[in-house]
């Protein structure tokens, strides 16, 4: 991992904003990447409740444990066959 935000790929889990680089916030982009979803099937997710972002300046970000969260919900209910809420 590293703290250089241009050379960011997705799960590498830091962040430039502003003048301070944060752990644990992922672009939409890379919570797009790490779901393999569309931009468009995300931003469903978001807007129906499924996956909280936050605002911070202009930009969404996703935290690592919120995304986590909806991944391990996501693998249980797949084993139990119901449907993420």
């Amino acid at each position: 991992m590293t703290n250089d935000p241009s050379s960011a790929q997705p799960g590498d889990l830091v962040e430039k904003l502003g003048d301070k680089l944060y752990s644990g916030v992922l672009t939409l982009e890379q919570a797009r990447a790490a779901l393999r979803v569309s931009k468009y099937t995300l931003a469903k997710m978001i807007k129906n409740g499924e996956l909280k972002a936050i605002k911070i300046g202009p930009k969404y970000y996703i935290g690592e444990g919120t995304l986590n969260a909806y991944i391990d919900n996501a693998q249980g209910n797949a084993t139990n066959g119901t449907t993420p809420s």
